[in-house]
């Protein structure tokens, strides 16, 4: 599958997740804040799946829809690409969390020095 293909599958995932997500928070009359709580997850990391910024990892989804009583695949259908076991969704939260870290700027040059002393 083309970086293309997988960054649109990617996004739509991201925008199924946000609109169940908000449905369902206004159905149990819960907010972001509430949920976080409740499912152990940061206030940060609900704004960020309801801006269709990122998605959970398979352990906060799962919290997220115990807190909610659904089934995780009701927020984050399993769609799989035909050469891999492993959900769409899961691929770009791994793709997303990688990309992050390695666009993240390193405090200084050097390499961390150990500080064990002999």
């Amino acid at each position: 599958m083309s970086t293309s293909s997988r960054g649109d599958l990617c996004f739509e995932a991201r925008r199924h997740f946000a609109e169940q997500l908000r449905q369902l928070l206004q159905q149990r009359g819960l907010t972001q804040a509430e949920l976080a709580r409740a499912a152990g997850v940061s206030k940060d990391a609900i704004s960020t799946y309801m801006t269709h910024r990122s998605l959970p990892s398979e352990g906060s989804l799962t919290k997220i829809a115990r807190v909610l009583r659904v089934d995780p695949d009701l927020l984050l259908p399993l769609a799989r690409e035909p050469a891999s076991s492993t959900p769409i969704w899961l691929q770009c939260s791994v793709s997303a969390a990688f990309a992050a870290t390695a666009a993240r700027p390193r405090r200084s040059g050097r390499p961390r020095q150990s500080r064990m002393t002999g």
